[in-house]
C-alpha cells in the first residue's frame, strides 16, 4: 500500500489525475481515479507546516524573501506543483529556485560535504559547494519551573560556544551534575536530554557564594565539550553520554 501511495503521489506531480489501483491489495476494492486537486486538499495541513517553517527560518535571521538569493529544493516531495506554488507566493521570484542539484540527491551531497568538513578533506572543492553548519536546535539547561534556558541558540553558526553561571545550592558543595538538553520548546520536558555535565572540585563555601562559569562549545563534528572555571581556575568537568546502541 505504501508503494502504491508513493506511485500515486509521484504521478500527480506530472499529471492532473491518476488511477489508484487497489485491486492488487484488496480483491473486492475497485480502482479509484484521484485528481491532483483532491490530493492537494488532503495535503493542505502539511503544506501549511512547510510554509510556516519557511517563514520561521526567515524570521530567525531577520531576513526578508528579497534577501534570499537561492532556494534549494530538497526531497522528491519538493517536485509537487503545490509546493512550488507556495514558494512562489513567498519569494515572488521563481528565478531564485535552484534545481541544479537533483532533489533526491541533495541530502547525500550535503552529507558528503559535511563528512569532508569533519575530515578536513583537501578535496572539498570537488563537491562544488562550500557547506556552512548551523545548529538545528538550541542546546541548554533546565531552570526553575521546568523551563528550558538555551545556551547555544538554534541557527547559530557552528563551531560556536557560550557560557552560563552555576551557583552552589548547598554549603560546602564540592560537585554538581547539570543535565543538558536540545530542542526548540521553552519547556524542558518537551526537549531531548543529550548529556549530563559533572563538575567536580568546587571550592568549599556557603550556599550561593561559589559561582562557576561553565562554557559549552560544539564543533563541526558535532562533539559537545564543556569547560568550568571558578575565579579563573579551571576545575574538573566530564560529560556523560548514553546511547541506545550500546
Amino acid at each position: 500500500m505504501m508503494l502504491q501511495a508513493q506511485a500515486v503521489k509521484e504521478a500527480l506531480t506530472f499529471s492532473p489525475e491518476t488511477p489508484v489501483i487497489l485491486s492488487d491489495i484488496f480483491e473486492t476494492v475497485k480502482s479509484h481515479m484521484l485528481k491532483r486537486s483532491e490530493f492537494e486538499a488532503m495535503s493542505k495541513t502539511l503544506l501549511k507546516k512547510l510554509e510556516t517553517e519557511c517563514q520561521t527560518a526567515l524570521q530567525s535571521k531577520n531576513l526578508k524573501p528579497k534577501d534570499i538569493d537561492h532556494v534549494l529544493f530538497v526531497g522528491g516531495s519538493s517536485r509537487m506543483p503545490m509546493v512550488e506554488t507556495m514558494l512562489k507566493n513567498i519569494f515572488l521570484d521563481e528565478t531564485k529556485f535552484s534545481k541544479v542539484v537533483n532533489q533526491d540527491e541533495v541530502v547525500a551531497v550535503g552529507a558528503a560535504m559535511y563528512a569532508a568538513a569533519c575530515m578536513k578533506s583537501e578535496r572539498r572543492e570537488n563537491v562544488g559547494q562550500k557547506g556552512v553548519e548551523f545548529l538545528p536546535m538550541s542546546i541548554g539547561v533546565e531552570i526553575a519551573g521546568g523551563k528550558f534556558k538555551p545556551i547555544l541558540l538554534v541557527n547559530t553558526k557552528v563551531p560556536c560556544e557560550s557560557s552560563f553561571e552555576l551557583t552552589t545550592s548547598e554549603d560546602n558543595q564540592r560537585s554538581s551534575i547539570i543535565p543538558i538538553y536540545e530542542g526548540l520548546s521553552d519547556r524542558v520536558e518537551e526537549n531531548k536530554w543529550i548529556a549530563d555535565i559533572k563538575i567536580s572540585g568546587l571550592p568549599s563555601g556557603k550556599a550561593g557564594t561559589i559561582k562557576a562559569d561553565v562554557k559549552l562549545s560544539i564543533q563541526v563534528n558535532g562533539i559537545l565539550t564543556a569547560v568550568a572555571t571558578v575565579k579563573d581556575a579551571v576545575i574538573d568537568v566530564t560529560i556523560q553520554y548514553t546511547t541506545p546502541f550500546l
